[in-house]
């Protein structure tokens, strides 16, 4: 049996006071799920200059941490230029 190879990569975007977090995970057939761990700044000019760093498609899974303005005031600018295909939120 031969061990499955993965490779991946994990991308902090710089929004300021915030959070925004990539990462990828692609496998042996060059098949990559894209994921990505909240989604906002402070400061909203940060966050969408933070986000012309990102050439994505399409994210897979976007994980919020918690509804502070830092962690999801982003997600309307990300969801106008990337597919996001489920967005999983806190227990409220």
């Amino acid at each position: 049996m031969t061990a499955k190879k993965f490779i991946t990569t994990i991308k902090q975007i710089p929004v300021g006071q915030g959070g925004f977090l990539i990462g990828q995970i692609e496998d042996e057939h060059s098949r990559i799920f894209t994921y990505a761990f909240d989604c906002g700044s402070i400061n909203r000019e940060h966050f969408e200059q933070g986000l012309k760093m990102c050439s994505l498609q399409k994210i897979d899974i976007l994980f919020v941490s918690h509804l502070d303005v830092y962690h999801v005031s982003g997600i309307d600018a990300l969801a106008a230029q990337v597919q996001i295909d489920m967005v999983v939120l806190p227990c409220l």
